[in-house]
This record gives C-alpha cells, sequence and structure tokens, in this order.
C-alpha cells in the first residue's frame, strides 16, 4: 500500500519523547526551590506587595505546564497520561519546594503579634560575597535560654563595621502565623551607642584641656638626609615571559645599584629557579578587584614591585586576594603603595616609607574584611637574594605593630603556584609564613627589622642590615 504524498512527514514514532515538557518541568522545580531558598533568606520582608509580585512571576511557568499538558491530553489521551506520568518527579518535587515558599510568606505575612527586641551580645562575626553584594552575619547569645548561641544575618554594612566581638546588638524579632519566629531587624543597641557618643563627646570635651598637657612625644622617623634616594620603579608586565628573559630583567635591575650590591650578583636560584616559561603571573587587578580566576592576571605583575626594586629588601602586602563584588566600583588596585627608599652610604642601614593610609581607605571602600586590613606579610625574598637570611622585628624600636617574638629564617621563593585560577597555575611567592605577618595598630607605625645572613646567636646579636618600615 502506498501512501498518500501529503502524509509524507506527518508520522510521528511510537513513544516520542516529551523533552521539551521535561526540560520546562526541569526549569520549573528550579525556580521554586530558587524561591523557596530566597524565602529561607529574607532577614525582613517590608515590602510584601512586592515579594508576591516575585512569586506571581514565578506561577507563570506553572500555567504554562498546565496548558501544554492539558492541550497535549486533548489531542491524545493515551499520549497526555503518559507525559504525565513523566513529569511526576519534577512536579513533586516542585510542589514541595513551592509549599515550604508558600508556608513562609503565610508565616510572616498573617503574624500580627507584636514584635520583641533582644538586646544580645555579640559572640562572633563573619561575611560572604555574592556576585553583586556581601552579606553579614553576627553569631549572637540565644535569648532562648540555650546555651550555645545563633547566627543571624544583616545587609547593613555599617551595622558590621561598628560592632566587634563583646558588644551589645538590639534583634528585633517576630512569634510567626504558624509558630517560626523570624527577625524582623538587627540594629545598633543604644546603651552601646550612647556610650560610644558619650566618649566620643568626652575626648571632645577634653582637646582644650590636653591641649595644655604635656605632649606624648610623636613617632621619630628615620632622619634620611644624610642617605642616598633610591628610585621606585613602576609595577610591569611579566606575563607569558620566559624564565631566561626575568634573570635578565632581574639582572638589569640589580645593575643599576651597583654601588650597593657590587658586580657579581646572580639570581638565586633557591629563590628564582623555579619560575616557568611562559606563564602568566598574579596581576595587581587580579589580586586586588578580580580575585582567582580568568581575570587574576590582570594589571602589571604583583611580583614586579620587588623583582624589579630589588634593594626594597622587606616590603608590605596585604597577603590575600580579594573580590570586589560591586559592580559600581572601578577596578583599581588596592594594596599599600611604597613612597620612598633611602640606603644609607657605606651603613648597613636602608628605611622605605608606605602609605598605608590610603590602603585602609581604599579597602575599607570594597568592604574588604576589616580584620584582614590590619595585617601585613613582610615580603622578604629580595633580603635573601641579597644574602641575609633571617629577620627579626624589634619590638623595642619598633611602634604601634605587633610582630613576632623571636627570628624568622626566610623561605621565600617564586614558583608555579594553583592560588591565582588561571589554567595552568600562575608565577608566584611561596610558602605563607605567619612568622612574617605583622599587624599595625595604628598609624604612623615603624617596623625595625634587623637581617642576619647565619642564624643570630640571639636577638641581641649586631645585625649584618638594618631595614626599617615606616608606615603613614
Amino acid at each position: 500500500m502506498t501512501l498518500p504524498s501529503d502524509n509524507i512527514g506527518r508520522i510521528k514514532p511510537a513513544g516520542r519523547p516529551y523533552g521539551r515538557f521535561k526540560m520546562l518541568s526541569c526549569i520549573l522545580f528550579l525556580m521554586a526551590a530558587t524561591l523557596a531558598w530566597t524565602c529561607s533568606n529574607f532577614y525582613h520582608l517590608a515590602n510584601m506587595m512586592a515579594f508576591m509580585g516575585i512569586v506571581a512571576t514565578f506561577t507563570i511557568p506553572v500555567i504554562i505546564l498546565a496548558l501544554l499538558i492539558f492541550h497535549r491530553m486533548t489531542v491524545s489521551p493515551t499520549g497526555g497520561a503518559e507525559l504525565f506520568k513523566s513529569l511526576v518527579p519534577y512536579v513533586v518535587l516542585s510542589i514541595i519546594a513551592w509549599s515550604y515558599a508558600l508556608l513562609f510568606i503565610i508565616n510572616i505575612h498573617y503574624d500580627k503579634e507584636q514584635p520583641s527586641t533582644h538586646q544580645q551580645r555579640v559572640l562572633d562575626k563573619r561575611y560572604t560575597s555574592g556576585r553583586d553584594s556581601l552579606h553579614y552575619y553576627f553569631t549572637v547569645t540565644d535569648w532562648h535560654g540555650g546555651g550555645e548561641g545563633f547566627e543571624v544575618g544583616t545587609d547593613k554594612t555599617s551595622i558590621y563595621d561598628s560592632y566587634q566581638t563583646g558588644d551589645m546588638l538590639d534583634i528585633t524579632s517576630h512569634p510567626g502565623a504558624l509558630g517560626g519566629e523570624w527577625i524582623e531587624a538587627i540594629n545598633a543597641n543604644p546603651s552601646q551607642s550612647s556610650t560610644r557618643e558619650t566618649t566620643n563627646n568626652m575626648q571632645e570635651t577634653t582637646q582644650a584641656e590636653t591641649a595644655q598637657m604635656p605632649k606624648t612625644p610623636a613617632i621619630e622617623m628615620v632622619d634620611t638626609a644624610s642617605m642616598i634616594a633610591i628610585p621606585i620603579h613602576e609595577m610591569m608586565e611579566f606575563n607569558f615571559k620566559t624564565k631566561q628573559e626575568m634573570y635578565e630583567l632581574r639582572k638589569a635591575f640589580v645593575a643599576s645599584q651597583k654601588q650597593f650590591i657590587g658586580d657579581n650578583y646572580k639570581p638565586s636560584d633557591d629563590i628564582f629557579g623555579q619560575i616557568q616559561d611562559g606563564k602568566p603571573w598574579w596581576g595587581i587587578l587580579g589580586k586586588s578587584y578580580y580575585g582567582p580566576g580568568e581575570k587574576s592576571i590582570s594589571g602589571p605583575a604583583e611580583e614586579s614591585r620587588y623583582l624589579t626594586n630589588p634593594l626594597l629588601l622587606v616590603g608590605l602586602d596585604n597577603g590575600k586576594a580579594f573580590i570586589v563584588r560591586h559592580k559600581n566600583i572601578e577596578p583599581l588596585p588596592i594594596y599599600p603603595i611604597p613612597l620612598s627608599l633611602y640606603w644609607g652610604d657605606g651603613v648597613k642601614e636602608a628605611v622605605v616609607k608606605y602609605d598605608v593610609s590610603t590602603y585602609w581607605s581604599g579597602a575599607a571602600r570594597v568592604h574588604m574584611n576589616p580584620e584582614d586590613r590590619p595585617n601585613f606579610t613582610l615580603v622578604s625574598y629580595n633580603a635573601r637574594d641579597l644574602g641575609y637570611n633571617y629577620l627579626y622585628i624589634s619590638p623595642e624600636e619598633s611602634q604601634n605593630i605587633v610582630s613576632p617574638p623571636s627570628p624568622a629564617k626566610i623561605k621565600q621563593f617564586i614558583h608555579v603556584g594553583q592560588s591565582c585560577g588561571y589554567p595552568g597555575g600562575c608565577n608566584n611567592i611561596s610558602p605563607r609564613q605567619d612568622e612574617l605577618i605583622i599587624k599595625v595598630n595604628q598609624l604612623p607605625a615603624i617596623a625595625h627589622i634587623k637581617l642576619w645572613k647565619n642564624m643570630p646567636t640571639d636577638i641581641y646579636a649586631p645585625a649584618d642590615m638594618v631595614f626599617i618600615i615606616e608606615m603613614i
């Protein structure tokens, strides 16, 4: 039997999979799960109508799916039944997620009870980063009488930055129409604010009085009048250079400082020997703006701060990569910048001055964790490259910093690591040495560093080189 030509192409194979329907059902489930997650992360719903609008928008796929199933069952009851059975798992999961979201909304929207305000002490705090926002969390004492604290969240940067462990916060909660207590707001505690305001007023009131009292001596910076100014070279690109190119570059910058280093310099293989050809380097924009990933190599190489400035024996680095999540913040490098470098003429002493206050301002502008801002890693492989293998920060001659209590062996070197997140890794400094981390309590500050070629007998042994870091 020959079929009419006008029927060719109309015959459908039996058991045709309903991929489009399953895909739509899967999307429906993912949207429902997203809505449920959104509900669970709402701390207060000031505009309930706006939120209900979101729910209504999420309902559109449900209506579309129902109409499609109805249409299919109208055209082919058998096929419609098979379709319905194949979609049951997606529908059940979606109903569960939607039910959770609905119960959450009912619990809040129909809660007519008066809120309660609890004055709770902060036990700990942390923050997380989203694509375009930051979320802040406090662990506070439990007002229900539990032994352990529990975590509450806020989107207020001012609250997070202003309140530390031990401070008091006001937490407003509601009992919930269905018995599920929910947090409406986290606010400054009036007594805490009052105490701080009183303290500030007292400080202002006594300014005139303290002006008449003997002043605490200001930090005495090093007199550099008789020292030799060393130019600080700008950062530069290192991406995809060969190891030989890096060695030649290093030797060229060292050659410009022969009077301090001599003519027989050779880059230390212990420090630079693991540089790999054709690899990228952590970029300063990558480290202070984009974070790990494809853009981690953006901007001049962060290590160029030290590789092109061999007389910067010990430098400051914030030690961590930071991701700026706010799209409205312009991508600018944020790091402590060296302003000047001086070496003594015939004296084994040098001093570098760093602009830390501008770095702190920039870090605050991009919402860097306040707990990380005072901490700095002492990048010391330049000292090691010139033969100074041991370092100690003298507390008696340093000011406004907290430093390790004993001498440290400098282990830093350059190798290819995976911290940048770029495929194949990047040339970067390693390892992390906690014994080379200092904390700056306030500005101005001074780190008085003693350097030795060999392990000193004790911390009072005469230094082979003194390197001073001034921070303003």
